[in-house]
């Protein structure tokens, strides 16, 4: 199960933070342990009072660069799938202002 932009869900929320905490417990619990559950965001586990208190339902931590990001999309999924480039250049073509704000600067 991933969780995406959890620190930007937490905030500074106790509760909230509690809350996803007692979901992976009671989640894992029933699973025996069988899910895995991955939270994705713009903030290393410890970069925020709330992630911290998380930082142990998530016992593997792996940060990831721009860089890392922009290997991924380009020599893991583009070379999955050539053919779809096209489509792939006209979709972002048509969000390139959009893109342009959130990414500013990188090589994407």
């Amino acid at each position: 199960m991933v969780l995406d932009e959890v620190q930007q869900y937490l905030g500074d929320d106790a509760e909230r933070t509690l809350t996803v905490d007692n979901m992976v417990q009671a989640v894992s619990g029933e699973f025996g342990g069988h899910v895995a559950f991955v939270a994705a965001g713009q903030a290393a586990m410890g970069g925020t009072q709330a992630l911290m208190k998380l930082k142990d339902r998530f016992t593997v931590s792996v940060q990831l660069s721009d860089q890392d990001v922009e290997n991924v999309i380009r020599k893991v999924v583009l070379r999955k799938a050539p053919d779809k480039m096209p489509a792939l250049e006209s979709a972002l073509d048509q969000v390139s202002g959009e893109i342009g704000r959130h990414l500013g600067g990188t090589g994407i």
